[in-house]
């Protein structure tokens, strides 16, 4: 099996930062200026890895359309570098993508919460958000692992693997539990996909709780019928503004049509702040 070291000969090879169940992140520095970057690295150990050499092509791939036009969220977003894979006997051994470094603790690991910052926070996803959809695309895996905080309270958005085209239909289930949009269980991807996905962000952020799959009518397979309603977060934290918590809660309608667009919320988020700041004063 192809190493991480001779699949990127022209970079040192650092500490684990991270990993999933294929793949695995390490902080890597270049040799020739010593600049640090971030490589996800796939080696191939069985077919199943190939699919996942798929997602990691896309996400690079992506990733350059986004960073084509300059704007305040393409910073707010991780930057490609290079895609590189090894092959042998015309055969796909392993593959790496080496990426921005972004230093911090993504928004799993951010506990500390109050409520201030947070809210500042969820203003940069959605400015992020705003440019992936002005692009034309959908993050489709939107999840407290895939938002990076640094010290400054900066945010970056990761992992793109799961991204698509607005208006791609899927043919199964596209996401993560306990954050999914009923549409990514075989229906078509859209904006406020994203919006139900940081909705639900939300919702876990200030109850610690998961949103149950709504993604059917009939209960089975451990997925609720879309008429499940759901607790209020201003009911299960009392910290939790109630126009906060209704706004939560429209994220996480079930239908598209009922959800706010992510402008919305970023409008919802800064009015909320400001005025909040006015009642300090």
């Amino acid at each position: 099996m192809i190493s991480l070291k001779k699949a990127l000969p022209a970079y040192w090879i650092g500490d684990e930062i991270g990993h999933g169940a294929r793949s695995v992140v390490h902080e890597v520095k270049r040799k020739r200026d010593g600049q640090r970057f971030a490589a996800k690295f796939v080696p191939v150990r069985e077919d199943a890895d190939l699919e996942i050499i798929r997602h990691l092509e896309n996400e690079y791939e992506i990733l350059k359309a986004l960073h084509t036009e300059a704007s305040r969220g393409t910073k707010l977003i991780v930057e490609p570098v290079e895609l590189l894979t090894v092959r042998r006997w015309f055969k796909t051994q392993a593959a790496c993508h080496v990426m921005e470094y972004a230093p911090g603790r993504t928004l799993a690991e951010y506990r500390d919460y109050t409520l201030t910052p947070t809210l500042k926070i969820f203003e940069q996803v959605c400015v992020a958000l705003e440019h992936v959809h002005g692009a034309g695309y959908v993050h489709a895996d939107l999840k407290p692992n895939n938002i990076v905080v640094d010290a400054g309270s900066g945010v970056k958005l990761i992992d793109f693997g799961f991204a698509l085209p607005t208006g791609t239909t899927l043919r199964g289930i596209k996401g993560s539990w306990g954050y999914l949009a009923p549409e990514q269980t075989g229906g078509t991807l859209n904006a406020r996909t994203d919006v139900f996905n940081l909705g639900a962000i939300m919702y876990w952020v200030f109850t610690g709780e998961n949103l149950p799959n709504i993604i059917g009518d009939n209960g089975a397979g451990g997925f609720v019928p879309r008429k499940f309603r759901l607790t209020p977060p201003a009911h299960l934290n009392p910290d939790v503004p109630a126009d906060l918590s209704g706004h939560i809660l429209r994220c996480c309608e079930y239908k598209e049509s009922r959800r706010p667009s992510v402008t919305e919320v970023r409008a919802f988020l800064a009015d909320l702040l400001l005025r909040m700041r006015l009642t300090q004063q």
